[in-house]
């Protein structure tokens, strides 16, 4: 399992500030009490940061990957990752996109 550990460090750092800034009402660089809610806020934010390192990435799939070509002269079949001009390298004839 692949972890991104920055995500991960910086939602720590939210949750620990979040919870420093609910339980001390911390004060700004201005002298302005910070608010419990926005405490909770900050927490729950690095809690959903913290989170989404640990899930793994969603495998989605590229939309060419299934295309397939199809040689118009010969019924060869080319996958669509593998064809970089539309000629087929066997008999040069037009190669034609359908999806299976």
């Amino acid at each position: 399992m692949k972890i991104n550990f920055m995500s991960a460090i910086a939602g720590i750092l939210l949750i620990i500030s979040g919870w420093k800034m609910y339980v001390t009402e911390w004060d700004s660089h201005y002298k302005m009490p910070a608010t419990p809610m926005a405490g909770c806020i900050i927490g729950l934010l690095g809690l959903i940061l913290f989170i989404s390192a640990l899930l793994p990435p969603s495998r989605k799939k590229k939309a060419y990957d299934n295309k397939l070509f199809i040689c118009s002269n010969c019924s060869e079949k080319y996958k669509a990752k593998h064809v970089e001009i539309f000629v087929c390298p066997k008999c040069d004839g037009k190669l034609v996109g359908y999806k299976e």
